[in-house]
């Protein structure tokens, strides 16, 4: 599992969401988790 794979699973899910909220939504945690330092994104998947 890497950080872009992560991403990339969590806007594709936001294309099956029917609310328009919740696929916005969606898209910004994937493109935050994009944008993530691989330090950060280690830290974050230890938990």
């Amino acid at each position: 599992k890497t950080q872009y794979g992560i991403a990339n699973a969590v806007t594709r899910a936001a294309q099956d969401e029917e609310k328009f909220e919740n696929e916005l939504e969606l898209e910004r945690l994937g493109g935050k988790l994009v944008e993530m330092k691989p330090e950060a994104f280690y830290a974050l998947s230890q938990n």
